[in-house]
This record gives structure tokens, sequence and C-alpha cells, in this order.
């Protein structure tokens, strides 16, 4: 039985991350001269990104009335991590993928609502962040739609991008008529 031959294996220069980083750039300005956004995205895009504004703007509310600093960083993170998702992360042509992980992790449900772990000098105890019910329902609601938003693009995103929006909205609202 004759046996196949193959060489050594080719090993090719892997870039360095500040390599990685021009590919991946270049990457997406490729995209950007490729597709040439219509003035009904560019209208979903800034309606989302307003919306986000508002979203990151009440996050930010029960955030100055926390007791505990854990729940004042969880709630400030949600909100940063709410206006990335709802506006720069939104890139039509690209794949969707634009928010990065910190950022979708800081819209998980448990660590914006969850619980919190104190130290004091004769326990251990968690704490939950002050929130009403309804507050924590829209907060969970308002991180959730925020995280979908960017994987928007991967169609034509207005319609879809729309609907995450009025939700949004929505979201919001509910916590003021409470």
């Amino acid at each position: 039985m004759d046996s196949l031959c193959f060489g050594p294996p080719r090993l090719d220069h892997y870039p360095d991350e500040d390599g990685q980083q021009d590919l991946q750039l270049g990457h997406q300005a490729a995209l950007d001269a490729l597709y040439e956004v219509d003035e009904r995205e560019e209208r979903a895009l800034e309606r989302a990104r307003q919306a986000g504004q508002k979203a990151a703007r009440w996050l930010r509310e029960p955030a100055g009335r926390q007791a505990q600093h854990a729940h004042v960083q969880a709630l400030l993170n949600a909100a940063e991590a709410v206006e990335v998702a709802s506006g720069a992360a939104v890139v039509p042509g690209g794949d969707g993928e634009a928010l990065d992980g910190l950022y979708r992790s800081w819209l998980l449900a448990p660590a914006v609502i969850g619980p919190a772990y104190n130290h004091d000098a004769d326990q251990d105890r968690q704490t939950l962040p002050e929130l009403s019910e309804a507050e924590r329902v829209a907060a969970v609601a308002v991180c959730a739609l925020a995280a979908s938003m960017p994987g928007t693009v991967l169609g034509y995103c207005p319609p879809e991008l729309d609907t995450l929006t009025s939700a949004l909205e929505a979201a919001v609202r509910t916590t003021h008529r409470n």
C-alpha cells in the first residue's frame, strides 16, 4: 500500500495583537466602503441611539439611590452598555458582533438586578438593588432589548431595529407610570 507523503505543515506568519486589530479595522473600513446606509436605515439608527440614551439616563436614576456601591456600579455599567449596544455597536453591513463581551456581560440580568455580596465585620450577606418590581422588570427588558440591537444588521435592519426600539421606549415609559 502506498502511503501519501505530505510535506511539513506550512506555518504562515500569524499577526500579533496590533496586526490583528489592523486587520479588523481594515475589514470594517472595507465593509463601510461597500455598504451605503440609506435614509430609512439612518432614521432607524438615530432613533435607536436616542432611545438607548434615554434608557441609559433612566438606568442612572436608580443608581443614584443605591446604598451599596456594587449596585451603583452595576446600574452605571448597564447604562453605559445600553448606550453602546443601541448606538455604536449597530453597524449596518457589519457582522452583528460589534458589541464586545464585557458590554454583553454588563447587560445580563444577574449583573444588573442580581445580588451583591457585602462583607461586614460580623457576617457576609447578600443584598439586592433597591428597585421597585416595575423597575426590575424594566431594567431587564431594557438590557435584553439593547443587547439584541447589534444583531439587527445581519439583514436589512430598519424593520427589526424599529421594533426593538419601540419596545425599549415602552420599557422606559412603564417606569414613569408607576
